[in-house]
C-alpha cells in the first residue's frame, strides 16, 4: 500500500499516532491492495470477514460467532475493512486475530513449526544426513519435553 510505505519503518508509538490520523486512515482504506496473491486476495472476499475474529484480551479461542468482523462492521454501520482497521489499533496496535479457516490441524502444525524454529533456529547445524536426523530427533525430544512442562509464555518485544 503506497500510503503505508512512509510509516513502515517508524517507531511503534509514532506509527500508532500516524495510523490514528483521520486523513491517513482515509487514504489507507481508500487504496486497493495491488497484490493478487496470498492473504491479500483472501481478504477481498466478503466471506473471509465472517470468519475473522478479534481474539480480545484475555485471548478468547472460542469467539462468539456474532463477534466476527463482518458482524461488528454491520453493527457499526461501516465496511469490514474500516472495522478491522479500528480493531487493529486497539490495545496500542497489538490486536490478536483468529481466522476460522477450517484448517485447525494445519494451523496447529504451522504454529508448532514456528515455535520450533524460534526456539532452535531455522536450520540444522549438522552436515551429514544421519547426523541431521540425530540433531532433529534431539531437538524434537527437547521441544516435546518443554511442551509437556507447559507452553512458554510468548511476549512481543520492540525490535
Amino acid at each position: 500500500m503506497p500510503s503505508y510505505a512512509p510509516l513502515k519503518d517508524l517507531p511503534h508509538a509514532e506509527k500508532m499516532r500516524a495510523l490514528r490520523n483521520p486523513e491517513i486512515r482515509r487514504r489507507l482504506l481508500a487504496e486497493e491492495d495491488p497484490s493478487t496473491a496470498g492473504i491479500s486476495i483472501v481478504y477481498k472476499q466478503a466471506s473471509t470477514w465472517q470468519m475473522t475474529f478479534p481474539m480480545g484480551q484475555p485471548l478468547n479461542y472460542f469467539p462468539d460467532p456474532q463477534n466476527n468482523v463482518a458482524a461488528i462492521a454491520a453493527r457499526r454501520g461501516c465496511d469490514p475493512r474500516e472495522a478491522a482497521y479500528d480493531l487493529l489499533l486497539e490495545h496500542d496496535g497489538r490486536a490478536t486475530w483468529r481466522v476460522l479457516s477450517g484448517c485447525t490441524r494445519q494451523s496447529i502444525a504451522e504454529n508448532t513449526m514456528f515455535r520450533f524454529k524460534r526456539l532452535f533456529g531455522g536450520r540444522l547445524w549438522a552436515r551429514g544426513l544421519a547426523t541431521q536426523h540425530g540433531e532433529t530427533m534431539v531437538k524434537c525430544a527437547v521441544f516435546n519435553r518443554m511442551t509437556q512442562l507447559g507452553m512458554p509464555e510468548t511476549v512481543r518485544t520492540e525490535g
